[in-house]
């Protein structure tokens, strides 16, 4: 992403291989998703996905494809995404238990979030969406989040997760995680280049914005 170019020309390849791609995963069993969700992923995550605590995602309505990589990448214990919890979780599953689970959460219907758990001012919430519809310019030539998530915040399957109405705090972390490297469950390492360019306030900003997309 050293180049605007670049960045886009790289978007444009993966866009155009999604359809391929999200094909690689077959359909798991949503009837044995939901007994998953219920025994295993409802404390953290709600029977159907609309998690209530700020500190876990939301998982409804997400790309089954994205969230059965995310779960390999808890699986595999390593340095693409560690998680204590979601490691101990994710490595008992089978890999057709986490494509039943990444199956029903997809399937479910993604609610609202209410108001963001981060302090927001008008003015920084001005400035989250600037930066999620523009990018930043000039010397720190940040793309626009919308370039990759769509500006409606429904993502682009399989690579870029739907955030609209995501819980501010969990996208904190996350930019966060990226920003310093603890977290490389990305495509080509993009988002750890971007966020390497978000000041503390740019990154409360937009996630305050993301959280207010509906």
């Amino acid at each position: 992403m050293k180049k605007p170019c670049a960045f886009a020309s790289l978007v444009a390849l993966l866009w155009a291989s999604a359809g391929a791609a999200a094909q690689l995963l077959p359909h798991g069993d949503p009837g044995q998703g939901r007994a998953l969700a219920q025994h295993v992923c409802a404390a953290c995550h709600g029977v159907d996905g609309n998690s209530v605590d700020p500190q876990y995602p939301k998982l409804a309505g997400q790309y089954g494809r994205y969230l059965y990589d995310q779960l390999l990448a808890f699986k595999a214990q390593g340095h693409r995404r560690a998680s204590g919890v979601m490691g101990a979780i994710a490595v008992d599953l089978s890999d057709a238990q986490m494509r039943d689970a990444a199956t029903y959460y997809a399937a479910q219907i993604p609610r609202g979030t209410g108001a963001p758990h981060v302090p927001l001012t008008d003015r920084l919430l001005a400035r989250g969406e600037s930066i999620y519809r523009q990018g930043i310019g000039r010397d720190r030539a940040v793309p626009a989040c919308a370039s990759c998530h769509a500006l409606s915040g429904n993502g682009l399957a399989p690579e870029f997760p739907r955030l609209a109405g995501q819980h501010a705090r969990y996208v904190v972390k996350q930019l966060d995680e990226f920003r310093s490297e603890r977290r490389n469950s990305n495509p080509n390492q993009m988002m750890s280049e971007v966020a390497h360019k978000l000041t503390d306030r740019d990154i409360r900003a937009v996630a305050g914005y993301i959280a207010t997309m509906q």
